[in-house]
């Protein structure tokens, strides 16, 4: 759907409201400027500001060619996760961080053991350059 500028110079507050819930769910700003034809880039930081939002960081744009790759789920709540994903997500977390803390030890363990045998210091001295 293309949409240029209206005759009288202001989108319809019903079209503004579509382009924020939109926004809101995960679109960025670009690709709806490029969906609804919408110009100038503070444009729809406007529309949220008049509306009490701030704009979402870049980070947590979904891809808008790709709004199924977001965990959202596909009922008609967007809003709320599958807890089977979030479980097997979780899970999966604190298994890597078993793992991180694991290696961080191990390494820590091998350095101090490689200090004594050789009888130098590895570590950087607070400090120094």
């Amino acid at each position: 759907m293309t949409r240029t500028m209206p005759p009288g110079g202001y989108y319809p507050t019903s079209f503004k409201d579509q382009v924020v819930r939109e926004y809101q769910s995960g679109y960025s700003m670009n690709y709806l400027r490029g969906k609804y034809g919408i110009g100038g880039a503070d444009t729809i930081p406007r529309w949220l500001k008049e509306k009490g939002l701030r704009p979402i960081p870049r980070k947590n744009y979904l891809a808008a060619v790709n709004p199924s790759s977001s965990n959202k789920t596909t009922s008609g709540d967007n809003t709320s996760l599958d807890p089977q994903a979030l479980q097997q997500q979780l899970k999966a977390a604190q298994e890597q961080l078993a793992d991180a803390n694991l290696k961080a030890e191990m390494l820590e363990r091998m350095i101090e053991l490689a200090e004594q045998h050789h009888q130098i210091n590895i570590r950087k001295k607070p400090n120094t350059k």
